[in-house]
């Protein structure tokens, strides 16, 4: 990701300028999207050894996200798990309403489209009761 660093004008008495990199952008995206109902995480591309390597060093806010900043417009694209059996589809729109309304509103840039990929199904076993590891479908 290629930091294009929108430059936003201050209003008022104080001159300067604000800069907001590209990884901000996508770090709000990918908080903003975990915390909508039916997402179970982002996506990373990285298979079970990401997997492995997002559970011993933690999660990165921006994984599975990528954005396209120009002028003062972004497009978004989002690849995640979804929980089973919600509705892919109302899963995919609440993401999409709930990434335009935050970078809308906390970077003012218009969102110009939000891709949403759903690349696995979260299934919650009975053993998850227990504690043990949590079965996903697909790769």
């Amino acid at each position: 990701m290629v930091d294009t660093a929108p430059t936003l004008e201050t209003s008022g008495a104080i001159a300067g300028t604000t800069v907001i990199t590209d990884s901000v952008i996508a770090k709000i995206v990918g908080i903003t999207a975990r915390e909508v109902s039916g997402v179970h995480t982002l996506a990373n591309g990285a298979g079970p050894l990401g997997a492995i390597r997002d559970a011993i060093s933690g999660a990165d806010l921006d994984q599975g996200v990528s954005i396209t900043v120009a002028d003062s417009q972004v497009a978004v694209d989002i690849s995640l798990v979804a929980e089973y059996p919600v509705p892919l589809h109302k899963v995919a729109a609440d993401v999409r309403a709930a990434v335009i309304a935050a970078v809308e509103s906390l970077v003012e840039l218009q969102v110009t489209e939000v891709n949403v990929t759903v690349k696995d199904v979260h299934l919650v076993s009975d053993d998850d009761t227990t504690g043990s590891a949590n079965t996903q479908v697909g790769a």
